[in-house]
């Protein structure tokens, strides 16, 4: 199994983003999947794709304005 996440450039800064998921949402949509599941991002339309790295996590308690 694999699960591949189609995201969409939405803006410059977090802060044109509508409406981001959150830790709790993420959480429970991901429970229906074994631990081992590989994640991917797709982008461009299944042009290019990507992973999420956990060494490439960086936490800001700020959200920016536009």
């Amino acid at each position: 199994m694999v699960i591949t996440f189609e995201v969409e450039r939405e803006g410059y800064t977090r802060g044109q983003v509508y409406a981001p998921i959150t830790v709790g949402e993420l959480r429970e949509f991901l429970e229906q999947y074994e631990d081992d599941t590989l994640i991917f991002l797709s982008h461009d339309r299944g042009y290019t794709y990507g992973t999420l790295r956990l060494s490439e996590v960086e936490e800001s308690w700020e959200v920016e304005d536009d």
